[in-house]
């Protein structure tokens, strides 16, 4: 039945508009994200998207990583199901909509973080704050995932702009806060000062520099700011002091009862001298000129704590006493700042000085390596020789890198700055091995080396190549760091090095220095390649071996199969995204491969050997082609073939684990696993046909509404068979309501309400998005249909010993019903809805009312006989406000409720159960809604109203 305007307004009997409402648009539909019309967008706004991503990923990086360890799976599994329903959602169009179920699917995941964190307060009543922290990351996060909705910006702007400086001003603080925790629970409390100050300065670094608004045109002011800059003074001014006060409270915190101790008091110095001299570090001009601060200042606070912290350093070395090398670092490093004074002089007799001052820096520097060497001890494994020269190899590189990067060489520059790095490398992995470095020193130089690195290269004194290499050669050092954090980690071999430095050097080379264009094909095939032979190289030599370090089972193929696919996946997707544009689908396939290495991990399935096992992995390939089919990259509207083979599949696996759940301690027969897989297809059948209708509308491709008569008439075919089929194991004379509720009963009650639900969204949305055009067909009998033999199914099924409570909360299933040709003619109203509902209840409780009068329990008595003669009395009201609520054919009489209705009242004093009284109740309320309705809408007695059928009928 199709049903147009026309036939709308001559059904409802309404005039016919005399204007289109807002909510439609010039050619007559709805717009489902626009129900009415749309805030005005702000002159400042700029239309693009969120511009800082990759900074505000790499803040994230400790909170994913401690998120994903608290929540694991569930964390995963509501993620991946989330954003394919998300993308799905968006992608037909309903741009609003997909917003909305991202807030809900947020909560979930918030939800879900909370409840895996709460473990951690039984631990330590100190960690309710870092709970709090937690939800506060979690929380933020969602906020930078808003900023990815185009929605937000055009409703919302200057939310999405506190959300942007949120993330450059907040978030910081809480990835230091996370990081020094996850240190401090790791490792040891020793350090948290120093990573607050390393990773603090690393953030500040990149958000202090001043950043244009992704949101604001560039001639516009922030109204939070006055500046057209993400941040403001203000912001910074407090990020600074925080940044500069936060490690001295840390280190306070826990060194509070040993302030007095020499040593305890050069390490607060150090504390509070080192985070100024960094500040002073950064891109701090154009703040400071704003501010009205000269550059002097800025110069004599780098200088005074500089100064200070090197004292501090040099004292706090000499009270170790760990190594000779401490008595030089002091002049060394006077030293090597006088010769970068020099340097800058201008003059030639200065000029002339800087060879000569480079040389005696580097005969100091061979005076102290020869001072400190060992030469009395034989130490194993160490040729002190070639220790000595490679000291004096090191220090002689680093002066030649200075007096050449006078020169301007770039290549020279570049060539000895990746020796110099290699070098310190090859000493540093040398005495590791040995215990002879510490892991604040590896910490210390790492972080050093990488920002030199990454400075020298912005500033475009080297050339990309040594930024490249120099920094992937830190990288071996992960496995000196493993195994100083855990002793019975993997052990450092130069294999295993090699096949880290691999690994980096590839990843690196794509994400961080491969420019956004057009890569040839041989390229992209070289990338695949290297990409997977190195990511196969690192899971044999060093994540299986780490798996067993953590993990107590050893790892499956299953497990190296998914973690190798989500590698690959995860380090192509910069492939995919920037650099194969003329290749359409290789995104879609690139996610997709991500998300069924994801599903593979969550599942574990094993090698086929039963159903439930062959189940997992039809799992796995159906959500892959669900997915393939939203994303595009295949069209079932083309090939019928392939809904019928996903519904296969879903039907296989789902029924294979309902016959595992409701026959759990059972063998179960091979015609009866037949039946439940036969009915699970069918009913995926009939979603993924509505599924793919609405997925082929919202993309406007051409499609027709399915015809799903057939699969439902075989679905109710076979619920008979399957009931039949059980039926007959029991004897005629033990049938009784009790008996009937048998593991189908069950199912095919989860699958009439599944069927009902579905298609009552599907015709909700068909009626708001396109209301002028679209198509019934069977599908609202089939609704009626499917919600009443739930409702049956439900009641043969009642769990609990108050069969009519359960029977009244199940009747809520009941609100589905609607008007259709076959079932439910007489349907026109909105209010019949609740009417049944009203109507079911109220007869439920009139049938427990006469089945629980004491008259059949406790013989003949006075108040037993007077309340079964008041239920009797009460009836015909009862009948009259059911027919009233449920049907349109007459206008029922008021003067019969009027008058039969007070008689509840004496139920009340009579009543022998809670049913009784529970009835009056209801009775008494129904019936003074009736009247007062039928009063205020001026209805007569005995004035009949036509009905829909003759209506319908007419037309």
């Amino acid at each position: 039945m199709k049903r147009n305007v026309g036939r709308e307004i001559r059904r409802t009997a309404q005039p016919i508009p005399t204007s289109i409402p807002e909510e439609y648009d010039s050619a007559g539909c709805m717009d489902s994200d626009q129900s009415k019309e749309p805030k005005p967008i702000p002159e400042w706004v700029l239309l693009r998207p969120f511009q800082y991503n990759g900074r505000v990923l790499a803040t994230a990086l400790p909170g994913l990583c401690l998120v994903l360890s608290l929540a694991g799976e569930l964390l995963l599994s509501i993620i991946v199901i989330g954003a394919l329903i998300v993308h799905l959602v968006d992608s037909g169009g309903a741009k609003r909509q997909s917003l909305i179920i991202f807030l809900g699917i947020f909560i979930a995941v918030q939800m879900s973080i909370i409840y895996s964190a709460i473990p951690l307060v039984w631990l330590s009543i100190f960690n309710v704050a870092i709970l709090v922290i937690v939800n506060m990351f979690v929380v933020i996060t969602g906020g930078w995932i808003l900023l990815q909705f185009d929605t937000l910006l055009l409703e919302e702007p200057v939310l999405a702009e506190l959300i942007e400086a949120s993330l450059f001003t907040v978030y910081p603080g809480v990835s230091v806060i996370l990081l020094s925790w996850i240190i401090g629970t790791v490792w040891s409390t020793k350090y948290l000062h120093y990573v607050a100050i390393l990773h603090g300065f690393l953030l500040l670094r990149i958000f202090i520099t001043p950043n244009q608004p992704s949101f604001r045109k560039p001639t516009q002011r922030a109204s939070h700011t006055g500046i057209a800059y993400v941040i403001g003074v203000p912001e910074i001014a407090l990020m600074l002091i925080m940044y500069a006060i936060a490690p001295t409270l840390i280190f306070v915190v826990f060194n509070f009862w040993n302030l007095a101790r020499y040593d305890v008091a050069l390490e607060l110095i150090h504390v509070i001298s080192t985070p100024l001299f960094l500040v002073s570090f950064l891109e701090l001009r154009s703040w400071t000129e704003h501010a009205g601060i000269p550059f002097k200042t800025i110069s004599a606070v780098r200088w005074t704590a500089g100064i200070v912290s090197l004292i501090a350093t040099c004292a706090m070395l000499m009270q170790t006493k760990s190594s000779v090398l401490v008595l030089w670092l002091l002049p060394v490093t006077a030293t090597n700042v006088v010769l970068g004074s020099l340097s800058n002089a201008k003059g030639y007799a200065m000029k002339a000085l800087t060879p000569l001052l480079a040389i005696s820096v580097g005969l100091m520097y061979t005076i102290a390596i020869l001072d400190a060497i060992p030469w009395h001890l034989d130490l194993p494994n160490v040729d002190l020789m070639w220790m000595t020269i490679s000291l004096i190899a090191c220090a002689a590189l680093s002066i030649a890198c200075f007096m050449v990067a006078n020169t301007g060489n770039k290549q020279l520059l570049s060539t000895l700055l990746i020796c110099n790095m290699a070098a310190v490398v090859y000493i540093e992995y040398t005495l590791s091995l040995q215990k002879l470095c510490s892991a604040p020193l590896l910490v210390a130089t790492t972080t050093c080396a990488i920002y030199l690195l990454t400075r020298l290269h912005n500033a475009d004194v080297i050339a990309w190549h040594a930024s490249w290499v120099g920094a992937a050669l830190h990288s071996v050092k992960v496995l000196l760091f493993l195994q100083m954090i855990n002793s019975d980690s993997l052990e450092p071999t130069w294999i295993r090095s090699a096949v880290i430095l691999f690994v980096v050097l590839v990843t690196t080379k794509l994400v961080f220095f491969e420019k956004r264009k057009e890569l040839p094909d041989l390229s992209v095939y070289q990338y695949v390649l290297t990409i997977c032979t190195s990511v196969m190289l690192f899971y044999l030599s060093v994540l299986r071996r780490l798996w067993l370090t953590f993990i107590p089972s050893p790892p499956t193929v299953q497990d190296a199969t998914s973690v190798f696919i989500i590698i690959c996946s995860a380090i192509c997707l910069k492939l995919s995204f920037c650099h194969m544009h003329q290749y359409k689908g290789i995104r879609k396939v690139n996610i997709l491969s991500l998300v069924a290495g994801v599903m593979m991990f969550i599942l574990q399935p094993t090698i086929p050997k039963s159903l439930l096992e062959i189940s997992d992995w039809f799992i796995i390939i159906s959500f892959c082609m669900i997915l393939a089919t939203t994303v595009g990259l295949i069209s079932p509207s083309q090939n019928s073939g392939i809904l019928l083979s996903l519904s296969s599949m879903v039907g296989f696996a789902a029924g294979a684990h309902i016959c595992q759940y409701l026959f759990p301690q059972q063998r179960v027969e091979c015609y009866k696993t037949i039946l439940y897989m036969l009915t699970c297809t069918l009913c995926a059948f009939i979603g993924f046909n509505i599924w793919n209708y609405n997925l082929c509308k919202g993309s406007h491709r051409a499609t027709k509404m399915p015809n799903i008569t057939a699969q439902y008439v075989a679905l109710v075919v076979t619920s008979v068979i399957m009931l039949v089929v059980e039926c007959s194991t029991l004897s005629i004379g033990t049938i009784t309501l009790a008996s009937l509720a048998l593991p189908c009963t069950q199912l095919y009650c989860g699958v009439y309400l599944l069927i009902a639900v579905i298609l009552k969204i599907h015709l909700t949305w068909q009626q708001s998005t396109d209301p002028f055009n679209y198509t019934l067909g069977n599908i609202p009998t089939i609704i009626n249909m499917s919600a009443i033999l739930c409702y049956i199914l439900a009641i043969l099924n009642c769990p609990i010993e108050p069969w009519e409570i359960w029977n009244c909360t199940c009747a809520i299933v009941l609100l589905l019903l609607q008007p259709d040709p076959i079932l439910l003619t007489s349907f026109p109203t909105q209010k019949h809805q609740s009417g049944i509902l009203v109507t079911v209840c109220m007869a439920n409780l009139y049938i427990a009312s006469v089945m629980d009068c004491d008259l059949w329990h406790a013989g003949v008595g006075f108040f037993s006989v007077v309340e079964l003669i008041i239920l009797i009395l009460v009836l015909p009201g009862y009948i009259v406000l059911g027919r009233d609520f449920c049907s349109n054919f007459y206008s029922a009489s008021p003067e019969m409720v009027v008058f039969i209705s007070p008689l509840n009242s004496i139920l009340y004093v009579v009543g022998s159960s809670y049913t009784s009284w529970l009835l009056a109740t209801v009775g008494l309320s129904a019936a003074t809604w009736f009247i007062v309705y039928k009063i205020s809408t001026g209805q007569q007695m005995g004035r009949p109203q036509r009905s829909t059928v003759m209506q319908l009928q007419k037309y």
